[in-house]
């Protein structure tokens, strides 16, 4: 683990974000490529999304789910299973708060670099529900390395 902890390794990522708002749902799928680091007993995972926007997914030893996007907007998101946190939606024109229930959380990251990541969760902002999300991460190793 020594080579996770002080310089991170390059991994594969296969994630699907659902999201259904009324009755429309819409799946978008990406295969990115991203680092695995570990810190203090912390999991990160981080990647581009595009080339504006940097995400970072950092799960705790209690097993819980932080989401951090920052670009032209930023966002943090937690997640814990059947628990509901409160955040800030942060866009140039102000701060849009938002409340997100957490209906579903695993979360499995092993030994040889490879883990998933499933989030269920329900985003509301003022007291309306905007929609109902479904983020499914996987990721291994990058198998291009040069050893």
């Amino acid at each position: 683990m020594a080579t996770i902890e002080n310089q991170g390794v390059p991994i594969q990522i296969k994630m699907r974000t659902t999201i259904t708002q009324g009755d429309q749902t819409e799946e978008f799928p990406y295969n990115i490529v991203g680092q695995l680091f570990q810190k203090s007993g912390q999991t990160y995972i981080r990647y581009q999304e595009s080339a504006k926007i940097k995400v970072t997914l950092k799960v705790t030893d209690t097993g819980a789910v932080h989401l951090l996007r920052a670009g032209e907007t930023r966002t943090k998101l937690t997640f814990e299973k059947e628990q509901t946190h409160l955040t800030h939606y942060q866009t140039p024109y102000g701060n849009v708060p938002l409340s997100i229930h957490t209906q579903q959380l695993f979360c499995e990251i092993k030994e040889e670099v490879t883990g998933q990541i499933e989030v269920h969760y329900q985003l509301q902002a003022n007291g309306e529900v905007l929609g109902d999300y479904q983020l499914y991460l996987e990721f291994e190793k990058e198998k291009d390395q040069k050893k």
